[in-house]
């Protein structure tokens, strides 16, 4: 009886390594078809070339992707100001004496990735442009209170 369950076992798994085998085979040739390669081994078949009765195309506007000397890059003075206005947007929605949350804040800025939100206004907390109290989770934001003279 231990002798058929070991060749039971045998059995078993050269059925696994057959069925792992014809599926990397397989994976295999699906690749290399995608790559344009010959199924066995590094030869690469050459494109179809195009049909001559096919219209002829018009050749595609080709996109500049490293800035020619007319298109300046954008400099720190323009990131500035962005985030100022940033910085200015963000303490109209908090002005109120209860403030906001810093997770309701999110949903005012769709369009701003959260974690350079938090960014800003952990630099924001730091220079005292606007005050966070830690609740739960999340802070509660308040805009700061403005200096009588």
């Amino acid at each position: 009886m231990g002798g058929f369950l070991i060749f039971l076992g045998l059995a078993g798994m050269a059925y696994f390594a057959y069925f792992a085998f014809t599926t990397l085979s397989g994976m295999e040739k699906d690749i290399r078809r995608e790559l344009g390669q010959a199924p066995t081994g590094g030869e690469v078949k050459p494109p179809a070339a195009p049909k001559a009765a096919a219209a002829v195309e018009q050749p595609r506007e080709k996109k500049n992707l490293v800035p020619s000397p007319a298109q300046p890059p954008a400099t720190e003075t323009v990131r500035a100001s962005v985030e100022i206005a940033l910085e200015e947007q963000i303490l109209k929605q908090i002005k109120g004496p209860k403030g906001m949350l810093q997770t309701e804040l999110y949903g005012k800025f769709p369009d701003q990735d959260r974690r350079h939100l938090q960014k800003v206004l952990a630099a924001m907390d730091a220079d005292g442009t606007l005050k966070r109290e830690k609740e739960k989770s999340t802070y509660r934001l308040f805009a700061p209170k403005s200096k009588k003279s």
